[in-house]
Order: structure tokens, then sequence, then C-alpha cells
């Protein structure tokens, strides 16, 4: 997704170089991205990468335990990072992306919630904080990925899905917070601090068939519900269609699939508030491709060259993390708890 991005301003990216344990990886990339990334060094020690190749910009695309290593290592090289979530797994290494993030303020660290970056998310943040809304009282968040989900085998005349393992389990992209074992559909958590703001307190309950589901006390005073879960269906987001709905006190927003996009899979942000209802305007002319990947790679350019804010910095992004502790924490104890700060920890 990264390269994919990328590969839409040529005028100002280069890959430059690919590093990858395993050196299939970065034959693959090459292959599937030969205009981008067809000359790109390769490396399998990152170390090496570093002090040799000519880097402004790193992509740390590694397993979620090495991020923070990874990071680490980037800042501390003068390289600018674009970042896989999560941004730590506990408050600890939390507290300790916090760090960096101010240590290394001179650069940009960017952190890759696809959703974020997705149009029709990114209109309804823009409407409910731009005031014609009013304030958010009540909202709900639904939102399902395909992780960790079950999934029939091959069937007559079809191959089988190549993520199958044994027990009829699907890897639909791997996990998030291992310690939490919330490793489906950790977006709409991310989502609510997004479009909602800071979180209090959380109660989560979580179901027998791959589904989490909770209450989020904002400090705003609204009253949030989350359901989060993993599809069935064969196709991404097949057997969903509202996504968000936020009651505020001059009307109700709400964001659903586009029913006229046909199979392409468009948000959009729809409001009504004394009057019709109206789509919430754009708020940017570029593609909405997959995973935002070209206006998140945007977003950080423009960044790095001072004309904007990063949607999500590596400090945002290690709020969720605290958010997704005290889901983690809700739901073991079923009780409510408190979301707690990572600078009061270490």
């Amino acid at each position: 997704m990264f390269i994919g991005g990328w590969r839409h301003f040529p005028r100002k990216v280069e890959v430059a170089a690919l590093c990858d344990v395993a050196p299939s990886q970065m034959a693959d990339k090459k292959k599937l991205f030969p205009d981008v990334c067809g000359k790109a060094l390769e490396y399998t020690d990152y170390h090496k990468m570093l002090a040799e190749a000519d880097l402004d910009i790193v992509c740390i695309c590694s397993y979620s335990d090495k991020h923070l290593e990874h990071a680490d290592a980037c800042l501390t090289a003068d390289k600018h990072v674009f970042m896989e979530k999560p941004v730590g797994y506990d408050l600890e290494e939390a507290r300790r992306f916090t760090y960096l993030s101010y240590k290394y303020s001179h650069l940009k660290a960017a952190v890759a919630y696809s959703l974020r970056y997705m149009k029709g998310w990114m209109e309804m943040k823009a409407l409910l904080a731009g005031g014609r809304m009013g304030d958010v009282n009540t909202a709900k968040i639904a939102y399902s990925h395909p992780h960790g989900v079950h999934r029939p085998g091959p069937r007559r005349g079809r191959p089988a899905d190549p993520r199958h393992i044994p027990g009829g389990l699907v890897d639909g992209g791997g996990n998030y917070i291992a310690s939490s074992q919330l490793t489906h559909a950790t977006h709409p958590w991310d989502m609510a601090r997004y479009l909602f703001g800071e979180v209090r307190e959380v109660f989560i309950g979580k179901g027998d068939r791959s589904g989490t589901m909770g209450i989020l006390w904002m400090k705003s005073g609204a009253l949030v519900h989350v359901l989060a879960g993993g599809i069935r269906g064969s196709k991404y987001g097949s057997n969903q269609h509202e996504m968000v709905v936020a009651n505020c006190d001059l009307g109700t927003a709400w964001l659903e699939w586009d029913k006229n996009a046909g199979e392409e899979l468009v948000e959009t942000c729809t409001y009504r508030t004394d009057g019709p209802i109206r789509k919430a305007p754009a708020v940017t002319g570029l593609k909405n491709a997959s995973h935002g990947a070209i206006i998140r790679s945007r977003n950080l350019l423009d960044a790095i060259e001072g004309k904007a804010e990063l949607i999500c910095s590596m400090a945002d992004g290690a709020k969720t993390t605290e958010l997704l502790h005290a889901v983690w924490l809700s739901e073991t104890l079923q009780i409510k708890v408190p979301v707690l700060s990572a600078d009061k920890t270490g």
C-alpha cells in the first residue's frame, strides 16, 4: 500500500531502497511496481540501509512488535517516518513513542491508520469539527474487518483462500495488540477518537463470534457505542452498509457506502439539520484509493514541506494505544475502566 501511494507522486518521490529479511519480498515488489522501485537498492539489514542509502523517508511495514525498534532507529538516523499501526503494544511502549515524537520534533512521523485517509471519514470529521452540527450527544460506530474469522476452505470450482490455515481461520491482515487479543477490527476504536475526541472511560463486552462491543464515555460528554467485528462475507465490507451515526444538538450525520458506486467501495457522509438531507462538503480532490494510500502519502509530503499538519502523527497514534489498553483491560476484568495516560508510566 505504501509503494502504491508513492507511485502517484513521481516528481517528488523515488523508492531508493527496499529492506526485508526475505529477498523474495523485495523481488515481488519490484515486479509489481517496476516504475517506482525497479532500481531500488536491496538490503536485508536495516542498520546497513540506514547507514548507506540516500533516504529522506522510511516506511515501516514490519511486524507490529518491531515498530518501536525500527521507528527509534529511523528517527535516530534523522529520517522522516511513515509507520504502520500500532504505535506500541502497551502503555510503556506508547510512552516511549510519545517521547520519540518530542525528541525528534523536527522530523515528521506519520501513522497509517487507513480510515483517517478515506474521503468519507475525512468529510465527517470536517463536518463535525466545523460547528454546523453543534455538539455530539450520542454516536455509534460499526465496523468489520476480515481478521481471524472463520471462512470455508476450497469449494468446487474455486481455489482455496491463500490465507486459509487449519481450523477454518483466516489471517486477514495480522494481529494488532497481541496482549489485548483484539486481533480484528481495531480501526473503529481509533475512529472514535478521530471523530469524537478523547475517551474518559470504557466498558467492553466480547462476543463468542469474533466481535467486541463497547461503550465509550468521551471527555466531551458524548456517549459513543462501538461495535467491532470480523466479517464472514467473501468481499471486504460486503455485509456492512451503515458505519457511523452521530446525533448532535442541531441534527444528525451518518456515514455509509455510496449506493451508486457499483462495485467500488466508496463511503459518503450525509447530514440533516432543519432542512433537506445533504452530502457533506468535499475535503480533497485526490482519489479515494485503497487504504487511503494516495491521500496519506500526499499528507506526509505536505507536512514535511510545512503545508499541512499530519492527519495521524506518532504521538496521536500512541493515544489510540492508550485507548486499546483500556479496551483490553475492561474486556478482561468486565468492569468500567478509565483510559490511562501513557505519560504517567515509566
